[in-house]
């Protein structure tokens, strides 16, 4: 594959990490830096330190959400796939300047053909595509930002089946979406085994209503769902 990128990079430094971004199209929000929070939380404070030997980010974009993780949890092994040439290069860029331990291998492949053996995996992190695509005027900005926001390519159902596939009995997925669909999300990942097990929601204001959630299932669990105390937004 060639490794020239497609588009000028930017960056950001974030918690003592250098994150480099394209000038155009999606980039990272408070959204994905909640996710790796939320799942290093959870994983450190709920689940045996054995549990976690392998771990997949599913749509990784440029890797933020495994930069992070990875930096406080340690994995024996770690991958990230992507659909898009421009983001797997981006991803490794990253990996590889942040000196994420283990290094994480990045595929590029569509995450609905599987790539692995089924339970190959103990964590699964995901910031996927959210808004349906018959809702709202689906952006025409540049670079890869219509299929990361619409789930054109890759939608709820698409992620639970991938996520109850590739994940060992009493695994976990940590992923986000807005309120708006909470009762949706938690009826598909039900129905594929898959335990709704903690949750989280994230205000911009105390006075304000939830914008989106933050979800831990476990793949077949017979825990009771727990809500972790919510979050709002720093001023």
């Amino acid at each position: 594959m060639d490794n020239s990128f497609e588009f000028d990079l930017d960056f950001d430094e974030f918690e003592g990490l250098k994150v480099f971004k394209g000038k155009k199209g999606w980039r990272f929000g408070e959204d994905s830096i909640h996710l790796a929070q939320f799942c290093v939380y959870v994983e450190k404070n709920y689940f045996e330190k054995d549990s976690c030997n392998t771990i997949i980010d599913i749509g990784t974009g440029c890797g933020i959400i495994l930069l992070l993780v990875l930096r406080d949890i340690y994995f024996a092994s770690a991958f990230a796939v992507d659909i898009d040439r421009d983001m797997v290069l981006l991803a490794r860029k990253n990996f590889i300047e942040n000196g994420s331990k283990p290094y994480p291998y990045v595929i590029l492949a569509d995450a609905r053909v599987p790539c692995f053996k089924p339970s190959s995996f103990d964590v699964i992190v995901s910031n996927p595509p959210y808004i349906p695509p018959h809702e709202g005027k689906i952006s025409m900005k540049g670079g890869n930002y219509p299929i990361a926001k619409w789930e054109i390519k890759f939608d709820l159902k698409s992620l639970a089946n991938t996520a109850s596939y590739l994940l060992r009995p009493l695994g976990r997925i940590y992923t986000v979406y807005p309120v708006s669909r909470l009762g949706e999300v938690l009826s598909v990942f039900f129905k594929v085994g898959l335990q709704p097990v903690f949750i989280r929601f994230f205000h911009h204001s105390p006075e304000k209503n939830a914008d989106f959630f933050l979800l831990a299932c476990q793949k077949n669990s017979r825990k009771r769902l727990e809500v972790i105390p919510p979050i709002y937004k720093e001023r």
